[in-house]
Parts: structure tokens; sequence; C-alpha cells
């Protein structure tokens, strides 16, 4: 008999609101588990529910800039500080796991 576990982690949400991600960097990730034992197959996925994919979801929009995506912006001031945000690296999100 065999036994085996595959797990991917990759892009699961690929649209949020009307709008559709363009870069596989982009998409919200995804766990998925394939467990193989005794002849049979048990499945599952979870979606990792980083900052940016929860404010994403709460607001129909990209709330922070991902890999190749960013938020709209709604006046230059803003976007002179999202640049400034990127250069210092405070614009990056963090995917955090409950303790």
């Amino acid at each position: 008999m065999q036994k085996g576990t595959y797990l991917r982690n990759g892009p699961g949400v690929w649209h949020i609101g009307d709008y559709n991600f363009r870069h596989l960097f982009d998409g919200y990730a995804t766990l998925v588990k394939l467990q193989f034992e005794n002849g049979r197959l048990i499945a599952g996925h979870r979606q990792l529910e980083s900052q940016a994919y929860q404010a994403s979801k709460k607001n129909q929009k990209i709330c922070y800039r991902e890999f190749s995506e960013g938020p709209k912006h709604e006046n230059f001031l803003a976007y002179v500080s999202e640049l400034a945000n990127l250069l210092s690296g405070a614009s990056l999100t963090i995917t955090q796991t409950p303790a």
C-alpha cells in the first residue's frame, strides 16, 4: 500500500469585485492538500487570509499593493505616498498564522 501527501501553495482567488488579476503572482494564495492512504484520496483546501485578502474581500477592491497591481490612487499625493511606501518596503503584506 502506498501512502503520501501532496501539498501545494499557489494562487486561488483571481478576482475581487469586478477586477480580475492579470499576473500569476497576484492571485490570493490557497493551500491544497491531497492525502493518499490505503487506496483512498482525502482532499482539502484553505484560503490564506492575509491582511490584503481580508481588506480586498471587505471592500471588493484591491486595497494593498500586490506583485504587479496596486490600489487606484485618489490623487497625486496618494500616489507619492504609495511610491514612498513601496521604496521603503512598508507596502509589503504579511500572512499571519494564528498562535
